[in-house]
C-alpha cells in the first residue's frame, strides 16, 4: 500500500525541519507516543535508531524507527518496523512564498502475516492516521515562534 499526503505549514522550511527532527518535540505532536528510547546513533542523524512505543486503541504498538537517509533541507527518509509491518516514509520539504513550507509525505507499507489482511481492510484508517499526524505537527509547528 502506497499513498502521498501533503500539507502546508506557516513556518519557514528550515524551522519545520528543525522542529521535526528534534526528538524533544515528538510528544508535542504525536499524542499516541508513550516512549522513545534511543538504540543507536545520534537522534535525527542518518543510521540512528529509536524504539518507539505508541498507545493506540487501548493497546501498545512498538516499532523501530531508522533514519535511512538525510538530504536536507529537501528531504529525509525514515523506516518504521514493527510486528507484521514495515513502513518507509519519504518526507519532502518545499519552501513556499511568505515563509511557508509544503510537506509532502510519501508512505509505503509492506505487511506480513495477519497484518496483510488488516492492511487491506483498513487502508483508509492508515491514510486518515497519517493526515491526522501531519495536521498535529502543523498545529504544533505553527504554535511555536520562528
Amino acid at each position: 500500500m502506497q499513498y502521498t499526503t501533503t500539507i502546508e505549514i506557516d513556518q519557514p522550511r528550515e524551522r519545520v525541519i528543525e522542529l521535526m527532527l528534534d526528538p524533544g518535540n515528538s510528544s508535542q505532536w504525536q499524542p499516541t507516543l508513550m516512549k522513545a528510547e534511543r538504540l543507536e546513533g545520534d537522534p535525527g542523524q542518518e543510521g540512528s535508531q529509536v524504539r518507539l512505543v505508541h498507545k493506540m486503541g487501548g493497546r501498545e504498538i512498538e516499532m523501530i524507527e531508522t533514519i535511512v537517509s538525510l538530504n536536507l533541507p529537501d528531504s529525509f527518509e525514515a523506516s518504521y518496523e514493527g510486528k507484521g509491518v514495515f513502513n518507509l516514509n519519504v518526507n519532502r520539504f518545499e519552501a513556499l512564498d511568505g515563509g511557508r513550507t509544503r510537506w509532502e509525505l510519501h508512505t509505503a507499507f509492506r505487511f506480513t502475516g495477519l497484518m496483510r489482511l488488516i492492511g487491506r481492510l483498513f487502508s483508509g484508517m492508515f491514510k486518515k492516521q497519517t493526515g491526522s499526524i501531519m495536521k498535529s505537527f502543523k498545529d504544533f509547528a505553527e504554535s511555536v515562534e520562528a
